[in-house]
Order: C-alpha cells, then structure tokens, then sequence
C-alpha cells in the first residue's frame, strides 16, 4: 500500500448483513477485470471491510464475505475489518439531538451483531490463517465510524488494539437450537477428522420436528464430508485446499419476526416462497448449511470440454446450460468417464427436493439451483465472480 494512503472503504453504514444487501453495496465498487480478476487499485490499496454500524447479522452473507476475504487474502491484498462497535462512539455521547433510549437500543443492536459474529466464528475464519505466507487480516472493532477525520494515523491505530472473544455467550441466544460455526476444513482432512465433523452433523441434521429420515440424514452427512471435500481436492483448481462449511438448526418461528413486512432472513423470491411454505405449514424447525471455496468454479473448463463432448457442441457455450448440467445424474468434468454415479450436486438436491427445501449454487457469474418442488432457476449477480464454488 503506498504510504499515506487508506485502503477502498467498503460496506459503510450497512445495517443488515444479507446476501442481497452484501450484493448490493458490493457491486457499486469496481473490484474485478472482465476476466474475473481482481483490479490494480484493490491490490494497491487494500480493502477495509467497515461492519461497525452492523445490527443484524445473516449467516450465509456471513460465510460470502469470508469467502471474498480468503480470495482477496489469496491475491497478496491487504485486508481490514472493523467489527460492530459495542459502545458510543464520541459523537454519539456528545450529541444532544439523539433521543438517549433510541441510541442504547442501536448500542445494544451493534453489541448484539459483534457477539452473533464471534459466536459463528466470522472473526476467527475470517483471518484464513490456512493461507500461509499472505498479509495478514487485520480485525478491530474499535472504529469510530461517524468520526469525520479518518486520516492515515487514526485508522491504522484503531488496529493497534485487541479485539475479545465473548465465551460466555451461548448460540441458543440467537435462537440457533444447533450450530456448526463457520469452520474451514482441509480438503485432505484425515479419518479420525472426518469421524469427529460426522458426529457434529448427526446432532443438527437429526432433526426430528423437521421429519429427515435416518438413511438420507446419513446421505447428505456423507455427501458434504466425502463428496464436497473431494470436489476441492479435485475440481477446485492447485491454489485451493480448504473449503468452508457453515450450518445452523433454526425454529421457524424466527421467520415471521420481519421488518416493514420483511423477513430479514433472507431476502430474494426463491428464499420467500420457502419461508412461507414452511410458515403456512407449521413446519417447526429449518436447517440451513453453507459450503464453499474459491476454487476454479463448477462452470470450470473441464466441465465445459465435457459437455461439449457430451452433447456434440463446439464453442460459444451457454453456461447457463452447463450450470443445470451439472446438476445431472451423470454429469462428469472427467471426459474418460462415461458415468460419474449418482454423486455431488445431484444427490444434494434429491435430498432437498424431498424435503421441499432450496439449493443455491453461486459460481462464476451464475448462480442456480433448484427451489421448492423441483423448479430449476437460474440468477446473475455480482459475487458470483469472486465466490466461485
């Protein structure tokens, strides 16, 4: 970073950490080449991701910007975050137009989302320390963010300062009944490793009051073990060996908690008519897991090679075509292979189709999946350049 110079200020003043919100603000900056890469500007001057005005908290918006982080990490680009600022900022205490109630509820709102992140482990995965030899992920979560002298002092100091762990804070808190915290896992995870995850996914995805059966609680406890990891180790590209997981057993009735007619929870037409569906059909509790890396993407070029041999094609593929491929029983990015078994993505979503839940897949510039009852859809946006897998 050139002296005297702060790095691209991102997310200021954001409230809600949804994926839509995230999508939102993060699209205003030009981060990427047309090719997908990273700009000369972010490498220049780092990037300062501002959460200190945060008051709500999503777990999957939480689990994208640590996989944009790792990337960012990846590419020797420095990276700060501010956590939620859990007291008064000096304006605050000094203003005497602020009604004292109202700024103690957005205090406590902000101490609020600082607990639920370190609870989830966001400040922890989000210093990717399985990235050797890259710059550093500075946390603090003392900035000052309505302070109108942010020069190159200042900021950097407020990172001279350590930030607490809150170990006394239970996830049950936040509603959460189970939770798996967002967690990178090595792709070459060894046996007794793979036993001890299998046992903390048995506890949250047996879920009675959601009615899985035994045999596809074990199926899809498998496939994000052995099928997701080997996809990293496979398909992720030279540069990626982890992949990141997240999970979270939810009663339903966090659902209907919403603001100005809204469900905070999640935010786009596919996830609303999920949620409804399981409002209107008393259905108790939810699960929601998060797996991801930023590898080559399933869109990747064997894939591609594969499809066009597949299917007879020469160039100028439709992606979108390979995308729902990809979802198929036979689908295969090993061309010398004529069927691949009923693995992957499509045993994900049998599982999923059956308990009329939803799947999302963010890679490249797509993002698709199937919604509840079998529909397949297919969405753009713009962190599915970076969050590739």
């Amino acid at each position: 970073m050139p002296h005297n110079t702060l790095p691209i200020h991102l997310l200021k003043g954001i409230r809600e950490l949804t994926p839509s919100e995230l999508e939102r603000r993060l699209s205003e900056q030009p981060f990427f080449t047309d090719g997908g890469q990273w700009t000369s500007i972010c490498k220049t001057r780092g990037l300062f991701f501002d959460l200190s005005q945060l008051q709500w908290v999503g777990l999957g918006a939480a689990v994208q910007l640590v996989l944009l982080v790792e990337s960012a990490k990846k590419n020797d680009i420095n990276v700060y975050i501010a956590l939620p600022l859990k007291h008064f900022t000096n304006d605050e205490i000094e203003s005497r137009n602020f009604d004292n109630d109202l700024r103690e509820q957005i205090r406590r709102r902000r101490e609020n989302a600082n607990n639920f992140l370190k609870i989830i482990q966001f400040d922890k995965a989000i210093q990717c320390t399985h990235i050797i030899g890259k710059p550093e992920v500075l946390i603090t979560e003392e900035f000052q963010f309505s302070s109108n002298d942010l020069s190159y002092n200042s900021f950097f100091s407020t990172f001279q300062t350590l930030y607490t762990d809150n170990k006394n804070i239970n996830f049950s808190s936040f509603n959460y009944k189970y939770l798996f915290p967002i967690t990178w896992i090595n792709a070459d995870i060894n046996q007794n490793s793979v036993e001890e995850l299998g046992i903390k996914f048995q506890e949250i995805l047996s879920n009675i009051e959601r009615g899985m059966s035994n045999i596809d609680v074990l199926s899809l406890k498998n496939v994000i073990i052995s099928e997701l990891l080997k996809n990293v180790r496979e398909h992720a590209g030279e540069n990626t060996k982890y992949g990141i997981l997240a999970i979270g057993l939810l009663p339903t009735s966090v659902l209907s908690k919403n603001k100005n007619g809204r469900c905070l929870f999640y935010t786009s037409k596919i996830e609303e008519n999920y949620t409804s569906w399981l409002i209107n059909n008393n259905i108790d509790n939810f699960i929601e897991i998060y797996f991801g890396d930023t590898g080559i993407g399933i869109v990747s070029e064997p894939l591609k090679n594969a499809y066009k041999k597949k299917f007879k094609k020469k160039d100028n593929l439709n992606k979108e075509d390979v995308l729902k491929w990809a979802f198929d029983k036979w689908s295969s990015s090993k061309v010398e292979k004529n069927i691949r078994g009923t693995k992957g993505l499509y045993r994900i979503n049998r599982i999923v189709n059956k308990y009329n839940g939803f799947f999302i897949v963010k890679t490249h510039e797509l993002c698709g999946g199937f919604e509840k009852g079998g529909g397949i859809f297919l969405l753009s946006g713009f962190l599915t350049k970076m969050i590739r897998g």
